[in-house]
């Protein structure tokens, strides 16, 4: 196996991730132009108004009230007022209140996908193509040291940033006393690309 067929391998990631970019994109365009509060939140809102408008008719009654009926009478206004902030500021700041989602947004697959595709598949052929082991050496520490790479790498799913930075300085700093640590690298291994690179040193 040579570095054709990684190159080969490489070229078909990198079309994928173009792919999915794409696919992402017009997702998330479509889900711009359709957006609507989930119904907890629609909720929360039509409540919202109504303890509104709910708080200023009843205000404006409290008003009347002790300047045409019985002005001698007094009314609370400070503890009607608290009353009604908080029937207001509750529902108010459930809808403000960020909250995170179990699952990755498309926005946030979009980006891990351009990362990956930019930030190491790139990289990644250009260093196996000139056959450039410090360039394969510093991206292997970018894999280590760079939250924001390692990160999209593993949500665009290919594969444990750490075990592809360890191929990736395994190739570079292979001696054939390294066969043994090459094969238990496969055996755990996902991305194809480095599975493919690693899988040349062993069959040499």
């Amino acid at each position: 196996m040579g570095v054709e067929e990684v190159l080969e391998e490489i070229d078909r990631r990198m079309r994928r991730l173009e792919a999915q970019v794409e696919l992402l994109e017009e997702q998330l365009e479509r889900e711009s132009s359709r957006r609507v509060p989930p119904a907890g939140d629609r909720f929360s809102l039509y409540y919202m108004m109504f303890m509104a408008l709910w708080f200023v008719l009843g205000l404006a009654v409290l008003v009347y009230m002790r300047d045409r009926v019985a002005p001698g009478v007094g009314f609370s206004f400070g503890i009607y007022a608290l009353v009604g902030a908080v029937a207001v500021g509750v529902p108010l700041a459930y809808l403000l209140w960020p909250r995170r989602s179990g699952e990755a947004g498309t926005e946030d697959r979009l980006a891990a996908s351009k990362v990956a595709l930019e930030a190491f598949y790139k990289p990644l052929r250009r260093a196996v193509e000139n056959g450039d082991l410090d360039s394969l050496r510093s991206l292997a520490d970018r894999l280590l040291n760079d939250p924001g790479l390692s990160a999209a790498v593993e949500l665009a799913n290919e594969g444990d940033p750490k075990l592809m930075a360890y191929a990736l300085y395994l190739y570079a700093n292979y001696t054939p006393e390294l066969k043994g640590e090459a094969e238990e690298l496969l055996e755990r291994l996902t991305n194809k690309p480095l599975r493919l690179l690693i899988s040349s040193l062993v069959e040499e």
